[in-house]
């Protein structure tokens, strides 16, 4: 079976969707998430234009995507998944979940760490580490949530700094500088502060890591982006990143002053064709991210404070 289309499956009424993965609609139009136990309903459905929104991971989308991301599938699959619910009246559909080898199956490794808890942003570890990097807590609730993960239920678990991005799941750092990722992708955040592959305005800011995308909304004067901003997440997931970065007239770079940041920057300028594409890293010559120069920015006011007092 070929790619599905969104356009296909896209008025499969989401209700049934949710019904047939075993989510009871609770009040008005909120649902359990579908990937992960929760007992408060998280999981906002649209009905009117049939989109979903889980805000316990601050991540949306339609039905395709709703699949994919409840049976850990490709494309193909969910198509195999959702085409049930075509050949008679969707509300009546019950297909039977997917096999196993249905999905595609990550390395051992990878299978045996696993995200266990996800919430909001609370434990003290965690912000006085986005403190000290120069990020309010406001800030980073906005936009971070507290993840717990490990290899096994019972040991090995810890909390990191989550940043939820397009696969559904989750770049994650700790205090002691720990980084790593459940599912390697891209983050697309819309000028209305939400998860959306869909542009919301003319230019697009880049971003290599989402320390940086915070660092930049530090210094706004508004809780929202001023444009769409695409956090990379590494540089690695450039390609993943570029039919959202081309689908936008300008963009503005803010990458790692280092040779793979200046590789990232090319790559961005040949995806655009000649359209607009500005190198912002001179907002912090000297340093080698944005990051780095909000924290020498910090200690530079601490420092004053000190003498004036």
């Amino acid at each position: 079976m070929g790619k599905p289309s969104d356009t296909r499956y896209s008025d499969i009424p989401l209700e049934s969707i949710l019904e047939s993965l075993g989510c009871p609609k609770g009040r008005g139009d909120m649902y359990p998430s579908p990937f992960r136990n929760e007992r408060t309903p998280s999981l906002h459905v649209d009905p009117s234009r049939n989109v979903w929104y889980d805000h316990g991971i601050g991540i949306g989308g339609g039905p395709v995507k709703l699949v994919m991301m409840a049976l850990g599938c490709d494309f193909a699959s969910a198509g195999k998944y959702l085409s049930s619910f075509l050949d008679g009246s969707p509300s009546m559909a019950k297909p039977s979940p997917l096999k196993v080898s249905d999905a595609p199956r990550p390395p051992a490794k990878e299978r045996r760490f696993k995200v266990l808890k996800v919430r909001p942003l609370g434990r003290l570890s965690l912000i006085k580490y986005v403190e000290s990097r120069g990020i309010s807590r406001e800030v980073a609730s906005r936009f971070c949530c507290e993840v717990v993960a490990g290899y096994r239920e019972g040991s090995g678990k810890e909390a990191f700094l989550g940043f939820a991005n397009s696969a559904g799941g989750y770049a994650l750092n700790t205090p002691s500088g720990k980084k790593r990722s459940t599912v390697a992708s891209p983050s697309f955040i819309d000028s209305h502060g939400k998860r959306s592959e869909t542009p919301t305005t003319e230019g697009v800011a880049v971003f290599e890591g989402f320390f940086d995308f915070l660092s930049w909304m530090q210094e706004q004067p508004s809780d929202f982006p001023p444009q769409d901003a695409v956090i990379l997440n590494s540089v690695v997931n450039i390609q993943k990143a570029g039919e959202y970065i081309m689908a936008h007239s300008c963009a503005d770079c803010y990458l790692d002053r280092d040779d793979a940041g200046r590789q990232c920057l090319e790559k961005v300028r040949s995806m655009m064709q000649g359209r607009e594409v500005r190198d912002c890293s001179s907002r912090y010559s000297g340093c080698k991210d944005y990051n780095e120069a909000l924290v020498r920015e910090m200690g530079s006011c601490a420092d004053d404070d000190v003498k004036e007092s």
